[in-house]
């Protein structure tokens, strides 16, 4: 997708000023990636939709009344689950416990905390990745989508989380922590061939 703002903050000021250009181009940037982070939130493709029309027709109608944000990206998720969880406490619905986020298929970016992730480059280990992942509690687990898969920074998985910035570190030690604690079982696993037997 050709991107016709330069920049992030600029593409939230042309929304609020009312370009057209802008309202395609911030759903069209930002509407996969929600979606697939409300999957993990709740397995239900209809809530889902309905939350990222609804949280798009608000911007739209108070566009004029929206302040400057520092990271249009941590500003959408942020605003998006905050609604989501919304609309699931309203139906009496639940947050998955099974969330799923596809950490294992995402780039990463820090080679010193993610050694054991970036390792993983065939189909079979990014499998055996995902078993590994799957097993993190919830919120570890979105922590890491966050910024491993969406590419955010610590501060901005503190904002979209609602959390300080430095409970979203020791989520994610805690996360990295239990993955090294379980490598032993990858290697075990790719070594026998048994990825799939385990659950």
């Amino acid at each position: 997708m050709h991107a016709p703002f330069a920049a992030d903050t600029e593409l939230w000021q042309a929304f609020r000023a009312g370009d057209p250009r802008a309202d395609e181009y911030l759903y069209r940037k930002y509407v996969k990636a929600l979606y697939g982070y409300g999957m993990g939130l709740c397995a239900d493709p209809e809530l889902v939709s309905d939350c990222i029309q609804d949280l798009f027709v608000y911007l739209f109608l108070h566009r004029e009344t929206l302040g400057e944000v520092k990271s249009t990206g941590s500003y959408l998720f942020a605003s998006f689950r905050r609604r989501l969880l919304e609309m699931i406490k309203q139906q009496r619905r639940f947050v998955s416990e099974e969330g799923y986020w596809p950490l294992a298929s995402g780039e990463l970016r820090d080679a010193t905390d993610s050694e054991l992730i970036q390792e993983q480059t065939d189909g079979e280990r990014r499998q055996a990745l995902q078993v590994l992942i799957d097993k993190l509690p919830t919120r570890q687990r979105e922590a890491l989508y966050l910024l491993y898969y969406e590419k955010m920074d610590y501060p901005a998985v503190a904002q979209v989380m609602g959390l300080e910035t430095k409970t979203v570190y020791n989520l994610l030690y805690e996360a990295m922590t239990r993955l090294r604690q379980q490598a032993w079982r990858l290697r075990w696993l790719l070594a026998t061939g048994l990825v799939c037997s385990w659950s």
